[in-house]
């Protein structure tokens, strides 16, 4: 009897809640078709106005930055490396 109160009272729940859910994703989905359309109308003006979709944003570049240190950091290595293994002085 228990589990069935149970079950009884979820159903009674879901029902009240199944229209504010629907409302939230009806909301959501609207927000989304708004902003996707939002964006590929200043796309769509910045290409007729000659805006160049390439160009490098702070993040491109700060990673850019990081590659090249990391590059630099794996040829001292590799330096580092084929010293020890010729027994040489690594001052040098």
């Amino acid at each position: 009897m228990l589990e069935f109160i149970k079950m009884f009272g979820l159903g009674i729940v879901y029902t009240i809640l199944s229209p504010v859910f629907l409302v939230v994703f009806a909301l959501f989905a609207i927000y989304s078709l708004f902003n996707y359309l939002a964006c590929e109308a200043i796309n769509l003006g910045g290409f007729f106005l000659g805006r160049k979709f390439d160009e490098k944003t702070s993040l491109d570049k700060q990673y850019l930055k990081m590659k090249k240190e990391e590059e630099k950091t794996e040829e001292i290595k590799e330096t580092i490396e084929e010293k020890v293994e010729k027994g040489g002085d690594l001052d040098a």
